[in-house]
């Protein structure tokens, strides 16, 4: 009698730490989903600044190199209007090599912020798949725990905080 009464303890035992972990497992696949999802935003806000540089990149690139096609000049040193040209031109370079510098600074955080987000994303698939399944307490700790680090390891770029603050809501 005494081995039955402890079979059924050490299975409600069981049960309750399993649940216990599955309830760490679900916490963490929400906050993936989250940062998942805040990761995206962050990729689609710096997407449109990548989009809008490279116009405007083609713009002030193309009015550089255009000063040939309209029959300007080198400067003289006697003729002020020529230098004033000659000065737009050197501006217009300068231009175009801050706008790519902040292209460049843009793409790679776009990169960044997407890769993120898919890591987010598979952490958050993986635990999904563990809470779903009827595995012992002391496996899914391990799940979890190789869950915890791969959580640690997943991104080297933070989201912002306005992006998290927004996929909270959803």
């Amino acid at each position: 009698m005494g081995g039955i009464l402890s079979d059924k303890r050490a299975q409600r035992a069981e049960r309750a730490a399993q649940e216990k972990v599955k309830n760490d497992i679900r916490g963490l696949q929400n906050e993936m989903e989250t940062c998942s999802r805040a990761y995206n935003l962050c990729a689609e806000h710096y997407g449109k600044w990548k989009f809008i540089l490279f116009v405007l990149l083609l713009l002030v690139g193309g009015l550089s190199a255009g000063h040939k096609a309209l029959g300007w000049k080198m400067p003289q040193t006697d003729d002020p209007k020529s230098t004033i040209t000659f000065i737009v031109i050197f501006a217009l370079g300068g231009a175009v090599f801050v706008i790519q510098q902040c292209y460049s600074r843009m793409s790679d955080a776009h990169e960044k912020h997407y890769k993120a987000e898919k890591n987010c994303q598979s952490i958050a698939d993986r635990a999904r798949y563990a809470s779903d399944s009827n595995e012992s307490s002391s496996s899914l700790r391990m799940r979890y725990d190789a869950l915890l680090k791969d959580k640690g390891n997943s991104s080297d770029i933070r989201y912002k905080q306005w992006a998290y603050d927004e996929a909270s809501k959803k």
